[in-house]
């Protein structure tokens, strides 16, 4: 018994220790640019899937992983996680939730500070990518991304203009914000809304950004067209097993791809499963959905 016990022992101080998130910079479009980077001691050295985390108008790379609680996901499931960084409305400030908010330019719906000045983020982001292909093994097959409000947006853009680097993609709480006519490869999607969002209500609609109105297609709508570009089957797959949760699906379209809307019953502007946050403006979270874990699994079932 003496025996075992040791040997346990010996065995629990030999793991290794937790990797830490990296903060990295990158020249880019004139700017210093950033990105936080983190690779689990169970992705060293060996190749493994990379995930790439979009956040929302104000935030950061930090912020987000840690809204959605990437890190011990990554860490637990063996997969890369990277969170790039928008531009500060103020490039020459530090970046500030309140006064000097980072952005992206998710297409000509946003609104934000970097769609005002035209900032390349579909090239930054693009940029990233290979930043990271080149200090670590990517599975290149298996390049996804996700992001949240703002960074949705960007993330159905980066898909848009890059279908032939990204496999999937889960955007929550932003629609379609930029004309597509064709896809070059399909692309799987799974977009993610909360049915009472007060900041990017799922109905669409006229919303105030950066002083001005603009017009936001509904979930539905960004969901739809995302299938018609897939040439999806006509009618999709309702389930409603999950209490207050409703997934809709098409089904095998173009090259084995799917569109997926999921809509939770309560949800405000948050990240479902995630960390509440501004509460009393981003409305009421939700512990219906994991988002992280379901999207994760999206990924997982849907490589390039």
């Amino acid at each position: 018994m003496r025996l075992l016990l040791m040997l346990l022992v010996s065995c629990v101080v030999a793991w290794p220790a937790a990797a830490e998130p990296v903060q990295r910079t990158l020249a880019f479009g004139g700017f210093s640019r950033s990105y936080v980077d983190h690779v689990p001691v169970r992705a060293a050295g060996r190749e493994a899937a990379l995930v790439v985390v979009l956040h929302g108008l104000g935030g950061d790379g930090a912020n987000v992983l840690q809204q959605g609680r990437w890190v011990e996901k990554a860490n637990a499931e063996g997969f890369i996680v990277v969170a790039p960084e928008g531009v500060p409305e103020d490039p020459a400030r530090p970046a500030r939730f309140f006064g000097n908010k980072r952005s992206w330019n998710a297409g000509p719906a946003t609104g934000s500070p970097a769609q005002a000045r035209g900032i390349d983020d579909v090239g930054f982001i693009a940029a990233v990518i290979r930043d990271v292909q080149s200090r670590h093994r990517v599975d290149a097959r298996r390049i996804h991304v996700t992001g949240f409000s703002n960074g949705a947006g960007m993330a159905f853009r980066v898909v848009a203009e890059l279908p032939d680097v990204v496999a999937s993609i889960a955007p929550v709480a932003n629609g379609l914000l930029v004309p597509v006519e064709t896809l070059r490869r399909p692309v799987s999607l799974m977009l993610v809304w909360g049915q009472a969002d007060p900041l990017n209500p799922i109905a669409g609609g006229k919303v105030e950004r950066n002083g001005g109105l603009v017009l936001r297609p509904s979930a539905e709508q960004s969901w739809r067209q995302w299938a018609r570009l897939l040439g999806c089957p006509a009618a999709p797959v309702v389930d409603r097993s999950i209490p207050r949760v409703t997934r809709q699906a098409f089904e095998g379209c173009a090259g084995g791809s799917t569109a997926v809307l999921v809509v939770i019953e309560g949800l405000g502007h948050q990240w479902p499963g995630g960390r509440v946050v501004l509460r009393l403006v981003s409305g009421p979270g939700s512990d219906a959905f994991d988002a992280t874990a379901e999207i994760w699994k999206f990924f997982a079932a849907h490589p390039r």
